[in-house]
């Protein structure tokens, strides 16, 4: 649902799960979000260059700004909330991708990258989004030839950190032409918020790499396998586990293909390690 289409701000709801968007052409000061039975959700995404405002029974007004993604859920009090938190993401494209594919193309593949890593967050029920603050070209030094050296590089590169403070950015996520597919530090504290892919492979990279930094190992078959939560389901091929479908491993969500769970309760559960650990991450910048 586009937001121009909401009269007089109050939202319509006639399902269990409503997207609005906003852009500057579609925009309004003011969401209001009607009663509703317990579980409803509301998914709203902004591109606007203006901020506005999301309010319902019970909860104080959110105002949401540009590049974010949040969702509002009906609680077990009949009153509504904001169940995600923002991660701010600065996003690094080598000046060795324009020289390669071109400006346009380097950063379509990091925007897509982005969409695809929110959507699959969503799909999953986690209590997180990205925002993309900002998306820029980053001058790679010679000595970076495999993805290794800027992911060790990146974490105390003097022009990367500022950056990322003066955007009070929580994460980076680069993308570069060095070897290998991506690699992440694994539930990374501030220093090691970084993740980085390369144009070797495809865009859903990002989502798996981040989903590295928020905690995650690769995927097991059969929980007998797991020796904690924060695995991917590979006989499912969630984003840890095979990286076909976009969905993280959790026991609460089906396949859309074999209409099984993602995951088993207290075995396989990616999306409980990382909301668990969302707040933090947060908070780091």
């Amino acid at each position: 649902m586009n937001a121009r289409d909401v009269t007089n701000g109050e939202l319509n709801i006639t399902a269990p799960d409503t997207h609005v968007y906003f852009s500057n052409a579609n925009w309004v000061g003011d969401l209001k979000l009607p009663n509703r039975g317990e579980g409803t959700r509301v998914h709203v995404k902004t591109n606007a260059a203006w901020s506005f405002v999301v309010s319902g029974q019970g909860m104080s007004p959110n105002r949401l700004h540009r590049g974010e993604w949040a969702t509002f859920v009906v609680n077990g009090s009949g009153n509504w909330e904001r169940e995600t938190v923002t991660i701010d993401l600065l996003a690094y494209y080598s000046h060795r991708n324009v020289q390669k594919i071109g400006e346009t193309k380097s950063r379509a593949r990091l925007v897509e990258g982005f969409v695809k890593t929110n959507e699959a967050l969503m799909n999953s029920g986690a209590n997180f989004r990205f925002r993309m603050v900002s998306l820029e070209k980053f001058q790679t030094p010679d000595t970076w030839l495999k993805l290794g050296d800027a992911l060790s590089a990146l974490r105390s590169d003097q022009i990367a950190q500022q950056r990322r403070d003066a955007l009070k950015a929580d994460a980076i996520y680069y993308e570069g032409t060095e070897s290998g597919c991506g690699l992440a530090w694994v539930k990374s504290s501030r220093f090691n918020m970084v993740a980085t892919g390369s144009l070797n492979c495809g865009t859903t990279v990002m989502r798996h790499e981040l989903g590295h930094n928020m905690g995650l190992n690769h995927g097991v078959l059969t929980p007998d396998l797991a020796s904690d939560i924060a695995v991917g389901y590979s006989a499912e091929r969630t984003v840890m586990g095979g990286n076909t479908i976009p969905y993280f491993s959790t026991p609460e969500k089906l396949s859309p293909n074999t209409k099984l769970p993602l995951g088993f309760e207290n075995q396989i559960d990616g999306v409980k390690a990382m909301n668990n650990f969302s707040k933090q991450v947060a908070g780091y910048n």
